[in-house]
């Protein structure tokens, strides 16, 4: 399933294509993941979904600072408004008995 088939605006989908072809241009991304409203069925109030962005290694947090600034950017360009998580893979993995993890595992759309 890729961006085309979630169930969002078109004016997210461009956002979201923006924000996948600078990240991963960017920075060194190992999987990025949609989740939450409109991912697998429409959102009932046009919001958009939570971006999970998983980096191979630890980012300092001007690091992480830099990427939110980017996502705020593009949001605000396209009238978007993505909620933003940034983990670490070896970080993520960490988080595999929370509720938050799980939730991305059933229900998230990998798009990286």
């Amino acid at each position: 399933m890729g961006i085309n088939n979630l169930y969002i605006s078109e004016k997210s989908k461009a956002a979201l294509t923006e924000i996948q072809k600078r990240l991963i241009a960017e920075f060194d991304v190992d999987e990025l993941v949609v989740f939450g409203a409109g991912v697998k069925e429409a959102a009932v109030d046009d919001s958009d979904p939570d971006l999970l962005v998983i980096t191979k290694e630890e980012l300092s947090y001007s690091q992480k600072k830099m990427i939110k600034e980017f996502v705020d950017g593009i949001n605000s360009e396209y009238g978007a408004n993505y909620r933003l998580m940034v983990f670490d893979r070896n970080t993520w993995e960490v988080w595999a008995g929370q509720s938050l993890y799980q939730e991305v595992t059933r229900d998230g759309v990998s798009i990286w």
